[in-house]
Protein backbone atom coordinates (compact mmCIF):
# COMPACT_ATOMS: atom_id res chain seq x y z
CA UNK A 1 0.00 0.00 0.00
CA UNK A 2 1.53 3.70 -0.93
CA UNK A 3 2.01 5.79 1.86
CA UNK A 4 1.61 8.73 -0.31
CA UNK A 5 -1.53 10.47 -0.41
CA UNK A 6 -3.15 9.56 -3.58
CA UNK A 7 -4.58 13.28 -5.58
CA UNK A 8 -8.14 11.61 -5.79
CA UNK A 9 -8.26 11.00 -2.39
CA UNK A 10 -7.24 14.85 -1.22
CA UNK A 11 -10.20 15.46 -4.11
CA UNK A 12 -12.56 13.83 -2.29
CA UNK A 13 -11.91 15.59 1.12
CA UNK A 14 -12.04 18.34 -0.46
CA UNK A 15 -15.11 18.01 -1.76
CA UNK A 16 -16.20 16.46 1.70
CA UNK A 17 -14.91 19.78 3.21
CA UNK A 18 -17.02 21.74 1.13
CA UNK A 19 -20.39 19.91 1.71
CA UNK A 20 -19.44 19.59 5.12
CA UNK A 21 -19.78 23.43 5.61
CA UNK A 22 -22.19 23.93 3.00
CA UNK A 23 -24.52 21.68 5.74
CA UNK A 24 -24.05 24.15 8.16
CA UNK A 25 -25.27 27.07 5.98
CA UNK A 26 -21.33 28.34 5.61
CA UNK A 27 -20.72 28.76 1.42
CA UNK A 28 -18.14 30.94 -0.43
CA UNK A 29 -20.44 34.14 0.71
CA UNK A 30 -18.63 35.95 3.32
CA UNK A 31 -21.68 36.75 4.61
CA UNK A 32 -22.34 33.05 5.56
CA UNK A 33 -19.13 32.62 7.57
CA UNK A 34 -20.33 33.76 10.78
CA UNK A 35 -22.10 30.40 11.30
CA UNK A 36 -20.88 28.21 13.67
CA UNK A 37 -18.46 26.19 11.01
CA UNK A 38 -17.94 22.04 11.14
CA UNK A 39 -16.69 19.76 13.32
CA UNK A 40 -14.62 16.90 12.66
CA UNK A 41 -17.38 14.68 13.18
CA UNK A 42 -19.48 16.71 10.83
CA UNK A 43 -16.69 15.59 7.94
CA UNK A 44 -17.01 12.37 9.11
CA UNK A 45 -20.15 11.73 8.40
CA UNK A 46 -19.91 13.53 4.65
CA UNK A 47 -17.20 10.98 4.03
CA UNK A 48 -19.05 8.05 5.07
CA UNK A 49 -22.25 9.01 2.97
CA UNK A 50 -20.01 8.96 0.21
CA UNK A 51 -20.34 5.98 -0.16
CA UNK A 52 -17.08 6.00 -1.63
CA UNK A 53 -13.49 3.07 -1.14
CA UNK A 54 -11.65 5.76 -0.56
CA UNK A 55 -13.81 8.46 0.89
CA UNK A 56 -14.96 5.88 3.29
CA UNK A 57 -10.99 4.84 4.11
CA UNK A 58 -10.50 8.04 5.15
CA UNK A 59 -13.25 8.14 7.25
CA UNK A 60 -11.96 5.45 9.01
CA UNK A 61 -8.60 7.21 9.58
CA UNK A 62 -10.44 10.53 11.00
CA UNK A 63 -12.36 8.12 13.76
CA UNK A 64 -9.85 7.81 16.19
CA UNK A 65 -10.17 11.90 16.37
CA UNK A 66 -13.74 11.41 16.55
CA UNK A 67 -14.95 8.46 19.05
CA UNK A 68 -11.51 7.26 20.04
CA UNK A 69 -8.55 8.93 22.66
CA UNK A 70 -8.04 11.78 20.53
CA UNK A 71 -11.82 13.04 20.30
CA UNK A 72 -11.83 15.01 22.99
CA UNK A 73 -9.32 17.32 21.21
CA UNK A 74 -10.33 17.57 18.26
CA UNK A 75 -13.91 16.60 17.68
CA UNK A 76 -15.02 20.23 19.21
CA UNK A 77 -15.06 23.33 18.20
CA UNK A 78 -11.97 25.35 18.67
CA UNK A 79 -11.14 28.01 21.00
CA UNK A 80 -7.83 29.34 19.20
CA UNK A 81 -7.95 32.88 18.99
CA UNK A 82 -6.11 34.19 15.78
CA UNK A 83 -5.79 37.63 16.52
CA UNK A 84 -2.64 36.89 17.99
CA UNK A 85 0.64 38.43 16.65
CA UNK A 86 2.19 35.23 16.18
CA UNK A 87 0.65 32.13 15.63
CA UNK A 88 1.93 28.74 14.34
CA UNK A 89 0.63 25.55 13.41
CA UNK A 90 2.49 22.50 14.11
CA UNK A 91 1.35 19.13 12.16
CA UNK A 92 4.76 17.47 12.79
CA UNK A 93 2.85 14.53 15.22
CA UNK A 94 -0.20 14.53 12.53
CA UNK A 95 -0.42 10.54 10.12
CA UNK A 96 1.18 11.47 6.87
CA UNK A 97 -1.80 10.51 5.38
CA UNK A 98 -3.86 13.59 7.04
CA UNK A 99 -1.15 16.36 6.58
CA UNK A 100 -1.99 17.28 3.10
CA UNK A 101 -5.58 17.50 4.31
CA UNK A 102 -4.51 19.76 7.29
CA UNK A 103 -2.56 21.96 5.01
CA UNK A 104 -4.74 22.53 3.16
CA UNK A 105 -7.59 23.48 5.36
CA UNK A 106 -4.79 25.62 7.63
CA UNK A 107 -3.55 27.29 4.81
CA UNK A 108 -7.09 28.27 3.10
CA UNK A 109 -7.93 29.57 6.52
CA UNK A 110 -4.87 31.63 6.88
CA UNK A 111 -5.33 32.92 3.50
CA UNK A 112 -9.91 33.97 4.01
CA UNK A 113 -8.15 36.09 7.25
CA UNK A 114 -5.43 37.42 5.20
CA UNK A 115 -8.00 38.70 2.58
CA UNK A 116 -10.81 39.43 5.05
CA UNK A 117 -8.63 42.34 6.63
CA UNK A 118 -5.68 43.86 4.75
CA UNK A 119 -2.61 44.69 6.58
CA UNK A 120 1.31 43.93 7.02
CA UNK A 121 1.79 40.34 7.66
CA UNK A 122 4.17 37.42 7.51
CA UNK A 123 3.66 33.81 6.20
CA UNK A 124 6.07 31.27 7.16
CA UNK A 125 5.87 27.78 5.14
CA UNK A 126 8.71 25.62 6.81
CA UNK A 127 9.42 22.37 5.47
CA UNK A 128 7.02 23.97 1.87
CA UNK A 129 9.07 20.99 0.16
CA UNK A 130 6.32 18.74 1.95
CA UNK A 131 2.96 20.89 0.03
CA UNK A 132 4.93 20.82 -3.45
CA UNK A 133 4.87 17.29 -3.37
CA UNK A 134 0.75 17.51 -3.97
CA UNK A 135 -0.85 19.18 -7.27
CA UNK A 136 -3.82 20.58 -5.11
CA UNK A 137 -1.31 22.14 -2.26
CA UNK A 138 1.35 23.10 -4.23
CA UNK A 139 -1.08 25.28 -6.84
CA UNK A 140 -2.77 26.80 -3.36
CA UNK A 141 0.73 27.83 -2.79
CA UNK A 142 1.30 29.40 -6.12
CA UNK A 143 -1.96 30.94 -5.97
CA UNK A 144 -0.57 32.90 -2.49
CA UNK A 145 2.59 33.25 -4.07
CA UNK A 146 0.88 35.51 -6.99
CA UNK A 147 -1.26 37.04 -4.94
CA UNK A 148 0.10 37.86 -1.48
CA UNK A 149 1.97 40.86 -2.54
CA UNK A 150 -1.68 42.79 -3.19
CA UNK A 151 -2.72 42.09 0.29
CA UNK A 152 0.44 43.30 1.87
CA UNK A 153 1.12 39.14 2.67
CA UNK A 154 4.94 38.59 3.11
CA UNK A 155 5.12 34.57 1.97
CA UNK A 156 8.18 32.59 2.58
CA UNK A 157 8.67 29.02 1.87
CA UNK A 158 12.10 27.57 3.57
CA UNK A 159 12.99 24.04 2.21
CA UNK A 160 17.02 22.59 2.76
CA UNK A 161 16.73 21.74 -0.96
CA UNK A 162 15.39 24.35 -3.63
CA UNK A 163 15.07 21.53 -5.99
CA UNK A 164 12.40 20.19 -4.42
CA UNK A 165 10.84 23.03 -5.79
CA UNK A 166 12.51 23.10 -9.23
CA UNK A 167 11.08 19.60 -9.48
CA UNK A 168 7.66 21.19 -9.88
CA UNK A 169 6.13 23.67 -12.79
CA UNK A 170 4.57 25.28 -9.51
CA UNK A 171 7.44 25.38 -7.69
CA UNK A 172 9.38 27.10 -10.65
CA UNK A 173 6.74 29.40 -10.46
CA UNK A 174 6.65 30.10 -6.92
CA UNK A 175 10.44 30.40 -7.24
CA UNK A 176 10.32 33.13 -9.86
CA UNK A 177 7.89 34.97 -8.30
CA UNK A 178 10.09 35.59 -5.15
CA UNK A 179 13.13 37.32 -4.40
CA UNK A 180 15.73 34.31 -3.18
CA UNK A 181 18.19 33.71 -0.50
Amino acid sequence: RSTLFPYTTLFRSDRALVEAYRLKGITTDPATQKEQPPIMEDLYKVLLGMEDAQAGELALRLEKFIKRSLSGIFNQQSNFDIKNPFTSFNLKMLEDQLRPIAMHIILDFVWTKVRKSVKKRLLVLDEAWYMMKYEDSASFIYSIAKRSRKYYLALITATQDVQDFLSTDYGKAVLSNSSIQ
